[in-house]
């Protein structure tokens, strides 16, 4: 397969991510909504370690540390998103 044609499947890869993340922080909205009505605090640290746990329990062992690091990102934005709310 010639390099453009990779770069084209890649850019379709990342269009998905795009409306994944859209999706994801609606989704994170509605939680902080849910919290604050509930008198929950933004942060969950037992929450955030089954996310991880669960990543790192689907990806391939050669890219668990790496799937880690972005969703530690993720969940890092989304608090952040979460408290300007």
């Amino acid at each position: 397969m010639k390099l453009e044609e990779i770069r084209q499947q890649i850019d379709v890869v990342d269009d998905n991510i795009c409306k994944l993340l859209v999706e994801r922080f609606d989704l994170s909205k509605a939680v902080a909504e849910a919290k604050k009505s509930q008198g929950f605090a933004i942060e969950n640290k037992d929450r955030e370690r089954e996310v991880i746990e669960s990543v790192r329990a689907k990806m391939p062992d050669d890219l668990k540390d790496y799937a880690e690091k972005v969703f530690l990102l993720l969940i890092e934005e989304s608090k952040d998103y979460q408290k300007k709310l």
